[in-house]
């Protein structure tokens, strides 16, 4: 009896709270952006209070993802979500105040930093009357992501075995940086996974992917460093190959394939000036290494295997 009192207790509390912090957050100045992509209903609600690269908006966001052939509802949220579907030319920025505003009813209503977080905003998504939220319908999404042949690709030093290296006559999954959300198994266990493309915070201005389970949880194996910036993955050879660029003169590859569940970087070829690198990498003690190919390399977990003067 005790015990049942006290779960009620924790619930009551619980739902006092969320709702006292959701009174805190202006509707007025959250926008719901909603579109379709398959079988999936996306919307997100979001609280765009900084102004991004061209003609972005940024700020925490809560994702409600549908499944509309079980009519299974996921929520999850993003601290710093970059959109670009947002406002419809809903906001404007103010020189004086030096911070976005939107008018409602002859009204100017300005966009605070927030005070609140994007696990709020999900509280808020939940349980909250969203009938004050502007909302922009998009038409249903063209996915632009697609399988195709893949890019010849044999790194560097070309000394690494056909069973790491992209060839024409293997499939990609090719992703296109004008994609907001893709449906798709990245990680080749059958299940698909919600990659999230959050616009020019990966390098070069290209994407960062968030990859989440389909239970709404961050993928646990996966790099949080993954953009669309020339990354390959091949469903052919179940492999992933990411590439980092330094400029002219030092950029490198990284080559993961699934180890144990895990995605572990097994090579990494590297160019510095004049030379060409080969990395063998083991799998570390520490395991939260296993998916930043560039942490093994810095931490020692990499073997330089091979090097070759150009």
């Amino acid at each position: 009896m005790i015990s049942f009192l006290k779960f009620f207790v924790i619930l009551f509390l619980t739902l006092f709270f969320s709702i006292m912090a959701n009174a805190e957050i202006d509707k007025r100045k959250l926008v719901i952006n909603n579109f379709m992509i398959d079988n999936y209903k996306i919307e997100i609600l979001q609280y765009p209070y900084f102004a991004g690269a061209m003609g972005s908006y940024q700020g925490p966001a809560s994702f409600k993802i549908q499944n509309l052939q079980t009519d299974k509802v996921i929520f999850f949220p993003i601290e710093f979500y970059t959109n670009t579907l947002c406002c419809g030319g809903n906001l404007e920025w103010s020189s004086d105040e030096g911070m976005l505003y939107r008018i409602v009813e002859n009204e100017k209503f300005f966009l605070e930093d927030p005070e609140f977080s994007a696990d709020d905003l999900v509280n808020m998504h939940k349980y909250d009357d969203l009938s004050e939220v502007l909302k922009i319908q998009k038409e249903p999404n063209i996915q632009l992501s697609e399988i195709a042949n893949c890019d010849e690709n044999d790194y560097y030093t070309k000394l690494l075995d056909k069973k790491f290296v992209h060839e024409s006559s293997d499939k990609c999954f090719k992703i296109h940086h004008d994609d907001h959300v893709l449906i798709f198994d990245i990680d080749f266990d059958d299940t698909n996974e919600i990659i999230i493309l959050n616009k020019f915070e990966g390098q070069r201005w290209y994407p960062e992917l968030l990859i989440f389970e389909l239970n709404g949880e961050r993928h646990s194996s996966l790099p949080n460093n993954f953009d669309a910036h020339s990354l390959d993955i091949n469903l052919s050879k179940k492999i992933i190959s990411t590439y980092a660029s330094g400029g002219c003169c030092n950029n490198l590859y990284a080559i993961y394939k699934v180890e144990n569940g895990q995605f572990i970087p097994n090579f990494i070829e590297e160019i510095n000036g004049d030379e060409y690198y080969l990395y063998k990498c083991d799998q570390p003690e520490n395991k939260s290494f296993y998916n930043d190919a560039f942490e093994m390399l810095d931490e020692g977990y990499c073997t330089k295997i091979y090097t070759i003067n150009e």
